[in-house]
């Protein structure tokens, strides 16, 4: 019996079988690509978590292997002394608060209410302190709940929401870090339920979005849950990247409220939590992975390091907060980060003791050239003797911020061709609050109006892409003659 030929298929019903095929294995081959780029941060157990835990303790109470990276107006207070929380104690009411701090003053920056956290920081963190007398640890204790049992009766708001969503949560949830078995039912409950549940895990962008997770990873650890602990690592290490949006930029400078420079606000609060976080996590399952400690690397030595001259940040790169002394302070700031990273990548470590040890009094520069930051219209150029940066503005570029919580009033033209000269570093230190925004190194523009600002608006200004209500005279000098520009927000 003979066999009957094969039934010839058309080419086209193979291609596009083959095309179906295809189509059907896109998703999985996404889903594997995906999984590969995605941060490689796996499930954390109970001794992980014992781990994380410890190590803050031991970084925070001054352990030399493990030393503080973060600045603490990011991070924490400034670590106090006994002195301090012996004072503290001492001049705490019976109700649990302080003579000398003004609750019902509602102000957006510098909250006098804030301050109340703060002490009961300083001491809880005098308390744990070794070598505290346990009589005197005792006292420190029981002023330290007093004091807490105040603020959770009243609950204080604050009219500016990152106290409220970020601040108030931060101090209070790693003060109760550090508290471990004193911490009360109720102050666990209030702090577990009320208080640190406003951070909202993965919510916002760049540093602010560092901010509410790093809290929700710290609710995680006080409720030993694992899951969302190993949630919480997995979004700050994911946002360890170089991007176009807010963030590490591909010319390693960094972007916060839009387009805008801020190496010296957000910019470096990011690199203190983060670098805090990768210590913290180090030796767990949830430890950053070795490329985002690389991104950081680069962000640190070929951006922020570029921006600093004789332990002073540059005008240009600090942001809204142009206050006495802000310069120095973001310089040590970023030199307790630079040593932090010595101990995550040694491998690197003589290049972040170069930054200590050229910024130190009359030592010699060895960061030589140009460097252009391109995503925020930003030169720096650094001889031997002296450094100069320039600041533009673009269609690209949002000037520097100005306005925000009644910050930087004077900032209109901090991005007109501002051309900075340092030798010392101090050049600018005593008259940098008080700067008459026309009157800029370098800038220029033409001012045909001799109208005085209009007086402070009743109601906060905020930030906006839009043009925004005329700004406020600023109360550091007399109103300037200004133009149309000046009595405007920057767009």
């Amino acid at each position: 019996m003979s066999q009957l030929p094969p039934c010839p298929r058309p080419r086209q019903t193979t291609e596009a079988a083959i095309c179906r095929r295809r189509a059907a294995c896109l998703p999985v081959v996404l889903a594997t690509i995906l999984l590969t780029l995605a941060p490689r941060v796996g499930g954390a157990g109970p001794a992980d978590l014992d781990v994380i835990i410890g190590q803050f303790r031991q970084s925070y109470l001054g352990d030399p292997a493990h030393p503080s990276s973060a600045p603490r107006s990011a991070m924490l207070p400034a670590t106090p002394t006994r002195a301090n929380a012996g004072n503290d104690a001492a001049t705490l009411r019976d109700d649990g608060s302080w003579a000398d701090i003004n609750y019902t003053l509602a102000a957006r920056s510098s909250w006098p209410a804030y301050g109340h956290l703060s002490r009961i920081h300083a001491l809880v963190t005098a308390a744990r302190t070794a070598g505290t007398a346990p009589a005197e640890a005792a006292r420190y204790l029981t002023a330290a709940h007093r004091a807490l049992g105040y603020w959770m009766g009243h609950d204080f708001q604050c009219p500016n929401w990152w106290y409220n969503d970020m601040g108030v949560p931060k101090v209070l949830g790693l003060t109760a870090l550090l508290l471990g078995d004193e911490l009360q039912p109720a102050e666990r409950k209030y702090l577990t339920t009320v208080v640190l549940p406003r951070s909202k895990m993965g919510t916002m962008t760049g540093q602010n979005r560092i901010w509410v997770t790093g809290n929700a990873l710290v609710l995680a650890l006080l409720q030993r849950d694992e899951k969302q602990a190993a949630k919480a690592a997995g979004i700050i290490a994911a946002e360890v990247r170089v991007t176009g949006e807010e963030g590490i930029q591909p010319d390693e400078s960094f972007h916060q409220h839009g387009p805008q420079l801020q190496f010296g606000n957000y910019g470096l609060s990011f690199a203190g939590e983060i670098s805090q976080w990768a210590l913290l996590l180090r030796g767990t399952a949830l430890a950053l992975p070795p490329e985002k400690l690389t991104i950081l690397r680069q962000y640190l030595l070929e951006g922020q390091s570029w921006v600093y001259w004789q332990g002073a940040m540059d005008i240009s790169a600090l942001g809204r907060q142009i206050t006495p002394h802000a310069q120095q302070a973001r310089y040590a700031g970023l030199e307790q980060v630079m040593r932090t990273m010595a101990v995550l990548d040694g491998t690197h470590a003589e290049e972040y003791a170069a930054f200590g040890k050229r910024n130190g009094s009359g030592a010699a520069n060895d960061l030589l050239g140009d460097r252009y930051f391109w995503r925020s219209d930003y030169l720096v150029h650094r001889r031997p003797e002296f450094c100069a940066t320039l600041k533009m503005f673009s269609r690209r570029v949002a000037r520097t911020e100005t306005g925000m919580n009644g910050e930087n009033l004077s900032g209109d033209h901090l991005a007109d061709g501002t051309l900075l000269v340092y030798r010392r570093g101090t050049e600018y230190q005593a008259t940098a609050p008080a700067r008459r925004g026309e009157r800029l190194p370098a800038t220029y523009f033409r001012c045909g109006s001799s109208t005085p600002r209009p007086p402070r608006p009743a109601t906060p200004i905020t930030f906006s892409r839009r043009r925004q209500p005329a700004r406020p005279a600023s109360p550091f000098w007399p109103t300037p003659r200004t133009c149309r520009r000046c009595a405007w927000a920057t767009t």
